[in-house]
């Protein structure tokens, strides 16, 4: 199991694929993947990424060998 955000992906700092990108380097096959928006744990309006984290969807994905 792994649990991970597209925040990354988001701000442009990784591939939208990085998980299956990976998964298929090391020969690994994503069985389920479970998606689910969340709102930003920091209520401070000064957070310069409150936007970005609103458009942020956490995944979890079932991952086994091959």
């Amino acid at each position: 199991m792994l649990i991970f955000s597209d925040l990354g992906s988001i701000l442009n700092i990784n591939d939208h694929d990085v998980i299956e990108s990976l998964a298929k380097i090391f020969n690994l096959n994503i069985v389920n993947v479970t998606s689910c928006k969340t709102e930003p744990a920091v209520k401070d309006s000064f957070d310069p990424l409150k936007n970005y984290k609103r458009e942020s969807v956490i995944q979890l994905y079932e991952i086994k060998r091959i």
